[in-house]
């Protein structure tokens, strides 16, 4: 079996690069954690020593220039995702790319046109279609088991003190920073509801939604995400409630 050589972009999405690199060290037959970067040296110098990289580095190009790097996680925080990506892409380096794809459609599509131009693959790190429960779902609506569903509601509950920029950071940092993570607690969390609802009602194109964020913001100390897809005909909505990554103020 080939051995594939991974390598990490950014950390600045922690939640999902750490347990990937435990998963890695565990074992992942046909893989290997080979080099990892951040811009703050430290983290990445940590994740390395903690997981079995052979190298870390303050500039990620320094990880597309390795010959031993084939595949890239891209962990950064979301606005960076398009500069990584694409020169990624360039680089000929597949890319596991976490979630959201990008803060503005426009990045979202350079993104998809970079892999397709420089022939590599490029996938989301969309995890619920591969829990269990959901590919159940899935079979049982496939059958007609349960119907054909309507409608469905998601919701996400987390405390506003989970959310923190960084391992052992006390502030929630690039998370609430409308620059660098756009859409907040609701895009954050919420893309992975508005991805699974399609693949559980059996809809793979792409659908254009419009929407508009809300008069006043919900600064409740549970923070939530609720989706709610609804099918009629030919018709698909989602609406939203929950915001952003933030604490109550006063």
């Amino acid at each position: 079996m080939e051995t594939l050589g991974i390598g990490f972009i950014g950390l600045h999405n922690h939640y999902h690069a750490y347990p990937m690199g435990d998963y890695l060290q565990r074992g992942l037959p046909g893989t290997r954690l080979v080099a990892v970067s951040d811009e703050r040296q430290h983290y990445a110098e940590e994740f390395a020593q903690r997981y079995g990289a052979e190298a870390a580095y303050r500039d990620y190009r320094a990880v597309l220039d390795r010959r031993d790097v084939d595949v890239v996680v891209v962990t950064s925080y979301t606005s960076a995702h398009a500069e990584h990506c694409i020169a990624s892409a360039r680089a000929g380096k597949h890319i596991l790319l976490d979630k959201p794809i990008a803060t503005t459609l426009e990045d979202a599509a350079r993104i998809i046109e970079a892999a397709r131009k420089h022939g590599v693959k490029l996938m989301m790190a969309y995890l619920l279609r591969f829990i269990p429960a959901y590919q159940r779902a899935k079979v049982l609506i496939e059958e007609g088991i349960i119907g054909r569903p309507t409608s469905a509601f998601y919701s996400i509950r987390i405390p506003v003190g989970f959310i923190r920029d960084a391992p052992g950071a006390a502030e929630q940092g690039w998370y609430i920073d409308p620059m660098k993570g756009g859409g907040g607690g609701f895009i954050d969390h919420g893309v992975h509801f508005a991805a699974s609802s399609p693949l559980l009602k059996g809809r793979s194109e792409q659908l254009k939604v419009p929407g508009m964020p809300p008069s006043g913001m919900d600064h409740s100390p549970v923070l939530i995400a609720a989706p709610l897809v609804g099918q009629k005909g030919k018709s698909n909505c989602i609406t939203r409630r929950a915001h952003r990554w933030r604490l109550p103020h006063g």
